[in-house]
């Protein structure tokens, strides 16, 4: 079961967020991400957040729509967007993708890019998209699929990723040790339709870019 969340970063464009919307069997509308589904008439089936961001014409609407609905204090210990994951968890899903993940705001994204260690740790394969990028992350042997994607970066996450190899793209690489601070896999580029990663511990954040 794919779970869909909406978040109140940067909107997806309307292409990107149909295409995800027919792929989804639930679709979650997290606080200011709602305006964004109103944008494109799309009904969420969970409405999780505080709402202290949304426009409160456009929460009126969407709770009108006798959804259930996930309400929080406005001070409260968590992001709206870990306590939408939080209900993914609930609901036994087995993959999630997160639009409006992304935006001016750093602190969230990269809060953001946290939830998918969480999820990764709970056994869910969870992507962040916006329309330039993907992001997603491996603790073990991986094959990277383009998907009309230029540009592959890798980052070693929450510590060192032993015995890199990157094997089938433009700059491959033999048996490194990608520490936290080390910059060498950033902007690698696929050169065919695979690119076959291993390494014997640790975890890689991926990320896909369009330039």
């Amino acid at each position: 079961m794919k779970a869909l969340l909406i978040s109140g970063g940067s909107p997806p464009s309307k292409e990107l967020i149909e295409k995800e919307v027919q792929m989804s069997d639930y679709i979650i509308g997290i606080d200011k991400g709602l305006e964004c589904l109103n944008k494109y008439n799309i009904e969420p089936d969970i409405l999780v957040g505080d709402f202290d961001s949304v426009d409160r014409t456009i929460f009126e609407r969407m709770a009108a729509l006798k959804k259930e609905m996930i309400r929080f204090p406005a001070e409260k210990d968590y992001t709206d967007t870990q306590l939408a994951v939080s209900k993914v968890l609930e609901l036994k899903a087995d993959e999630v993708t997160i639009l409006g993940a992304t935006g001016s705001r750093l602190d969230h994204t990269l809060a953001n890019v946290g939830l998918l260690y969480k999820c990764l740790k709970s056994d869910i394969k969870a992507t962040i998209k916006d329309d330039n990028n993907l992001l997603f992350m491996a603790d073990r042997d991986v094959e990277l699929v383009n998907e009309g994607y230029r540009f592959f970066s890798l980052i070693a996450y929450g510590g060192t990723v032993k015995g890199l190899n990157i094997r089938g793209a433009k700059y491959e690489l033999c048996n490194h040790n990608l520490m936290p601070e080390d910059n060498i896999a950033i902007s690698n580029e696929f050169i065919g339709l695979n690119v076959q990663l291993s390494f014997k511990e640790g975890t890689l954040l991926i990320i896909f870019s369009r330039d």
